[in-house]
């Protein structure tokens, strides 16, 4: 048997008492406890009393379930006197076998503070209202920023303390510190000042409240002690009038890619390691606000309800946004910076990735404008070896398509266009391309739309063209390629893709990680198709692996076929010079 003692703003408290062990908290009948207001979900929480203790479970309700101001995810313990808000109302378990509180004492209680009737207390922030099935709309750019704001009324009416008073304790989290600053500082600022364009008097407006409620933070001993004062203004002040932990990635040249899962965690790639930054955004409010500001950054127009957002910003970094439905959990952010490749076939002999012999091969078909595959699963490895390709032509114009690397970054003339934001529409620029004339074409990665725009050049006619894999092999990438291609052509069945495919590729290159982590290509392949229709592959050369040398490298030889391949009389026909030489012998090194 235990007590519920209801508080509801402008209304007296109420004691009931339940004699089951647990009871059920909603708007609706059914309901052991009924709540009749339209903030309270119709199945918002439940209660239990076992082995003596208080359980509080959130039913995934709209508007959250609240135990002494800070919104729970799990099934958590409430003791007697701590207050739980649910919607307008505040409930107090208690042992109805035991004493409770008087009139008086409640009285009391009301003086201290802890009723929803005092002038001092607020609602709850906006990022504390946030709905967890659905994430509101970020506050973009104008027109956005005109946009009415949900009514007050709607929201529930949960306490908040005076700013007298800590809202932290000291052994409380450096990121809850970071999120009482934000939130002081934008009610003193107004936070329409904060969705604007920050000028200069402004920003030292801003800077001057940072420091006073940090001060004043300081002086009710609530800054968590495992941050310094510097820590917290950096932080707060990054949320406030930058881009909050997304400028770890743009200040540090050598990560390539921040992702912030909602207010959850912030990783940084950087090389090939994974790290994560100790302070993630502090508040929804402040994602979405930060969201904003790279709208405006990258010129991007949205009207406010759309799902997926892209901008490019200065530097090459690209971000995406994911929210509302597609990210139930809260807003998913992702920047990628933009590497350049800077790479020759002269180099890739003498970091051993080819033979010398493989590289004179590889010039000859370029400048040839046969078209080309490079195949691997480490995109870094695909990127290294489409870069040295094209350059490798040095009489051809290059038209470069290009989403997460800079390729061929030394080859300052060639035309440059970005795969990676949405309203690009591939076919155009693939379309574009065999516009001009001498071009080859670069395509980073071959996949989606891009492989279908491509596939369409090549059959009427178009070459020259040096595409990128995401594969383990050859034969898997052609696989997944005609996969690809007839799902995204109407009538087009996977033989018929794959026929297609060996018919527009002349040549595959499979690149791949020798034991001490170095690019090796492993094989350079024929591409064609029998008189029945069936794929051949045929081996222009292949890395022989003989031992592995201390330090774990891979010692073998480069082998050339020991019979002329298919490609050379086609190469011939169009009146290119071919060295013979490495098919007519058996080593080439």
């Amino acid at each position: 048997m235990f007590a519920v003692l209801i508080s509801e703003k402008g209304g007296a408290e109420r004691r009931e008492v339940f004699e089951g062990s647990e009871v059920t908290v909603g708007r609706v009948r059914g309901n052991d406890l009924v709540l009749s207001k339209g903030n309270v979900s119709k199945r918002h929480a439940r209660l239990t009393h076992k082995d003596g203790r208080f359980v509080v479970v959130d039913q995934n309700s709209t508007n959250g379930t609240y135990v002494n101001r800070q919104r729970i995810v799990q099934a958590t313990i409430v003791r007697e006197g701590d207050r739980i808000y649910i919607g307008d109302f505040i409930l107090r378990i208690e042992d109805a076998s035991g004493p409770h509180a008087t009139s008086d004492e409640s009285s009391a209680a009301r003086a201290e503070g802890e009723t929803l009737d005092q002038p001092g207390w607020t609602g709850p922030s906006q990022d504390e209202l946030k709905a967890p099935q659905v994430p509101p709309a970020p506050r973009v750019p104008a027109p956005l920023s005109r946009a009415p704001r949900r009514a007050e009324a709607s929201e529930p009416d949960v306490p908040r303390p005076p700013k007298t008073e800590a809202t932290v304790r000291q052994d409380s989290s450096p990121l809850e510190s970071v999120r009482v600053i934000v939130e002081r500082v934008t009610e003193k600022v107004e936070r329409r000042t904060l969705e604007r364009d920050i000028a200069d008097n402004v920003a030292r407006r801003i800077e001057r409240v940072l420091l006073e409620e940090v001060g004043r933070l300081r002086d009710e001993k609530g800054i968590s002690a495992q941050i310094t004062d510097e820590q917290l203004i950096v932080a707060a002040r990054a949320e406030l009038v930058g881009l909050g932990p997304l400028e770890a990635l743009i200040r540090n040249p050598n990560a390539t890619q921040l992702t912030a899962n909602g207010t959850k965690s912030v990783s940084i790639v950087q090389g090939d390691r994974l790290n994560y930054a100790a302070l993630p955004f502090s508040s929804v409010d402040s994602l979405e606000r930060v969201l904003a500001r790279l709208c405006r950054m990258s010129e991007a127009s949205h009207d406010g309800r759309e799902t997926f957002m892209t901008g490019r910003l200065q530097g090459g970094i690209i971000w995406k946004a994911v929210r509302q439905r597609a990210a139930p959990e809260g807003i998913v952010l992702v920047l990628r910076r933009r590497s350049a490749v800077e790479s020759s076939l002269d180099e890739l002999v003498r970091e051993r990735t080819i033979s010398k012999a493989m590289a004179t091969f590889l010039t000859q078909c370029v400048s040839a404008r046969v078209n080309v595959l490079v195949v691997g699963s480490r995109s870094s490895s695909v990127a290294r070896v489409s870069s040295a390709l094209a350059v490798a032509a040095a009489d051809r114009q290059l038209l470069v398509l290009e989403e997460h690397f800079q390729l061929a970054a030394a080859a300052t003339a060639a035309i440059r266009l970005d795969a990676s934001t949405a309203p690009l529409d591939p076919w155009r620029l693939v379309d574009f391309a065999r516009s001009l004339p001498e071009t080859n074409l670069v395509v980073e990665s071959l996949a989606g739309r891009s492989l279908a725009a491509v596939m369409e050049i090549i059959v009427h006619g178009f070459s020259g063209v040096v595409a990128g894999v995401n594969s383990s092999t050859v034969e898997q990438a052609l696989g997944r390629l005609s996969t690809n291609f007839a799902s995204l052509t109407p009538g087009v069945t996977v033989d018929t893709a794959r026929q297609a495919l060996a018919s527009g590729f002349d040549l595959a290159i499979e690149v791949g990680a020798a034991p001490d982590g170095r690019d090796r290509v492993r094989r350079v392949v024929d591409v064609s198709l029998d008189q029945a229709g069936t794929t051949q592959l045929h081996e222009v050369f292949s890395f022989v692996s003989d031992r592995a040398a201390s330090g774990g490298s891979a010692e073998g030889t480069f082998v050339a076929a020991s019979a002329e391949p298919r490609l050379l009389d086609e190469l011939r026909a169009r009146g290119v010079q071919i060295d013979t030489s490495p098919f007519q012998r058996t080593p080439s090194v």
